[in-house]
């Protein structure tokens, strides 16, 4: 039998750093992280190990172009 009170987790992080070249253009740069505990994954199911929960960690850099006008 399936016990279905496990509860998955998600937390997400991010550091941003803007600057401005002028009223219109500003570069952004920084650092993201995304976190997911218990975790069940279909492929898991479908090998026949349905109970085994996963914990995925997502992170890197990021930057970009901003146009507002």
């Amino acid at each position: 039998a399936r016990d279905l009170d496990e509860i998955s987790y998600e937390a997400e992080a991010s550091l941003t750093a803007v600057c401005r070249l002028n009223r219109c253009w500003a570069l952004r740069a920084g650092y993201q992280i995304l976190w997911i505990d218990h975790l069940h994954l279909a492929e898991d199911a479908y090998m026949g190990d349905a109970f085994t929960d996963r914990d995925l960690t997502f992170h890197g850099w990021h930057a970009g172009i901003e146009c507002r006008r």
